[in-house]
């Protein structure tokens, strides 16, 4: 996520995002606002509505917050937001289509709305986790539910792409090297 003076760091809803939300939007958000709960408290994954007939379960430890803000992780039902899905469409969009220059959530963050008002690097954090698609997490394996045993095929397969990809650089070297 652009933190700062736009530094990437990933896409962490729990490290970046909810703080925002704990010291502007909470007060009001919180567990008595069933429709619109921004707290970082856990959200059960099978009350998740699904996207698709094919969703599986990524046992995720979703927040309140992240599933309220997204609607689900549904960007054409999302009122506060807009982002792109991963099957928008592939064409050359025009310049502010979409993303935080058009999300409605950041006419709350001015001061109007029960007194929410970020500062121009918390406005600017957020505009970035929107931009980004609205990443849970900054990495496949944070903030997992995983048994341990998937924990362990997947520290497996983890580390064959390690390997496969130290493999890919030696040779792009060696490549490099050998055409100077």
């Amino acid at each position: 996520m652009c933190v700062g003076g736009g530094v990437p760091s990933g896409g962490r809803v729990r490290r970046e995002i909810q703080p925002i939300l704990d010291r502007n939007c909470v007060r009001c958000h919180d567990a008595k606002h069933p429709k619109l709960d921004l707290t970082g408290a856990p959200f059960p994954d099978d009350k998740v509505w699904r996207i698709s007939k094919n969703y599986y379960n990524p046992k995720r430890a979703w927040t309140q917050s992240y599933v309220n803000l997204t609607a689900h992780g549904n960007p054409d039902a999302c009122k506060w937001m807009k982002w792109l899905k991963p099957r928008s469409r592939t064409t050359m969009l025009p310049p502010y289509h979409t993303g935080s220059c058009k999300s409605e959530i950041f006419k709350k963050f001015d001061g109007a709305h029960h007194g929410a008002k970020l500062t121009d690097n918390e406005k600017r954090v957020f505009a970035c986790w929107i931009d980004l698609l609205c990443p849970f997490s900054g990495s496949f394996a944070e903030a997992n539910t995983w048994t341990e045993d998937e924990k362990r095929i997947f520290l497996h397969f983890q580390g064959k792409r390690v390997k496969y990809a130290e493999r890919e650089l030696t040779d792009f070297l060696s490549e490099t090297a050998r055409r100077k």
